[in-house]
């Protein structure tokens, strides 16, 4: 079987090359997997990449690897991949509808004590931009701060662990020329509006959006040669250790 690389190692191998410094149109890079190699990513390809972003540089990128080598390189989806998918559904016109927000509840899977609700976030920001000793904000107050923004915001932070991607995604947006350009100078481009970013989130998870073409051409698990190759670990690895399995037996546990 071909030789395989994670990401983490690859480099030092020479596996793996980019073709030119320079992205292309849509931000994505082109890289050469060298011939007889295998490459895994280990998944959580987005809500990382320093001040200004690069979870659509690093999405599309992955996306063009693997369809120019579908059947050696393998995309693992991890939890930052999957979770994204919850935009589609969550972020809804009937979601989002002020009647709701006193009833909808923080995310259930995180600890009790740091579970905090939208109405919550909401109201500890506007408290931050008030002046101190000023009193709790109202519930209209609340609901003219209820936006779709403000909406991502909370749940990159409170339920994906992504605080600051949104700024992150903004700035990323600006390197790809994704800002309004200035009709009297045009060598300056405005920085993305909120709606820009909040269509950029919505869209990557819409036919044709690069989230959503990342999940279609991942995979939870793979198996090749003698390694299991999987996004963060198993509960119980020496009850489910798939070198004990028979060869039929490995693909309906993955």
């Amino acid at each position: 079987r071909s030789p395989s690389r994670g990401l983490g190692d690859v480099y030092k191998r020479q596996a793996l090359r980019l073709l030119s410094p320079s992205p292309l149109a849509d931000g994505a890079f082109e890289l050469a997997l060298s011939d007889g190699w295998a490459f895994v990513f280990g998944g959580d390809a987005v809500d990382k990449g320093g001040a200004v972003g690069g979870s659509i540089r690093v999405a599309r990128t992955l996306i063009r690897l693997k369809r120019t080598y579908p059947d050696r390189v393998t995309l693992l989806i991890g939890n930052r991949d999957a979770n994204k998918i919850r935009i589609s559904s969550e972020l809804t016109e009937a979601q989002l509808a002020h009647s709701r927000l006193a009833s909808t509840p923080g995310p259930y899977w995180v600890p009790e004590q740091k579970r905090v609700s939208p109405a919550a976030y909401l109201a500890n920001s506007h408290a931050h931009a008030r002046p101190a000793g000023a009193p709790q904000p109202t519930a209209a107050e609340l609901c003219a701060v209820n936006t779709l923004a403000n909406r991502i915001r909370w749940m990159l932070k409170e339920t994906m662990g992504a605080d600051g991607e949104f700024e992150r995604r903004r700035r990323e947006l600006a390197a790809l020329g994704c800002g309004a350009v200035d009709e009297d100078d045009p060598d300056y481009v405005e920085m993305p509006t909120d709606t820009d970013v909040c269509r950029s989130f919505i869209d990557s998870v819409a036919e044709g959006g690069f989230m959503r073409e990342l999940l279609l051409l991942g995979q939870l698990a793979v198996i090749i040669g003698p390694n299991l190759f999987v996004h963060g670990g198993l509960h119980n690895p020496h009850a489910v250790s798939y070198t004990h399995l028979r060869a039929h037996e490995t693909d309906s546990y993955l």
